[in-house]
């Protein structure tokens, strides 16, 4: 399957919402709850918080697309740290 990779826009923040809402889950132990994955789901993966990230100059986000132009998968560098990172 021929994959794309571009740079995410504005427009992208639901998109990006959603494949995060589905494959952060996948990144967590069987142990994390349901309850903490909905949380964190809500709290950091929502469409606000990508829009936020879109528009931060000292992040890039790229996206994958299918031959169809579906969404397949992101990711988000963060070129330098910022308030919150220990």
């Amino acid at each position: 399957m021929p994959v794309t990779i571009r740079r995410a826009v504005g427009a992208d923040a639901q998109t990006l919402s959603r494949l995060a809402a589905l494959t952060f889950p996948l990144a967590c132990t069987p142990q994390t709850t349901a309850e903490t994955l909905a949380a964190h789901i809500a709290e950091h993966l929502d469409e606000a918080s990508f829009g936020r990230h879109l528009a931060d100059p000292d992040r890039i986000l790229l996206v994958a697309e299918d031959e169809d132009g579906e969404a397949v998968g992101y990711t988000m560098l963060v070129l330098r740290e910022g308030p919150g990172w220990a």
